[in-house]
């Protein structure tokens, strides 16, 4: 039989969803130096992506251009 506690209301949910601040623009990045992945991301004036390999904190940035790229994956060369 059900518990009566275990009801929850939809809406509840859905304004704590809303709550949430939106999700930060990043790209995908293979650390060669130590074969790892992770992530670039977007600095607060949009002008570059920025970030450390995990392992031995080597830095990458990349550069926003008008032009720019499509591709979400990039390879930092050591």
């Amino acid at each position: 039989m059900a518990d009566p506690r275990d009801i929850v209301e939809i809406e509840t949910l859905s304004t704590s969803r809303s709550q949430r601040p939106a999700p930060r623009p990043f790209l995908s990045i293979w650390y060669r130096c130590c074969h790892t992945y992770g992530r670039l991301y977007k600095n607060a004036a949009g002008t570059k992506y920025h970030g450390c390999c995990p392992r031995c904190a080597s830095r990458a940035d990349v550069l926003v251009r008008p032009d720019g790229s499509t591709r979400r994956c990039f390879q930092a060369v050591d």
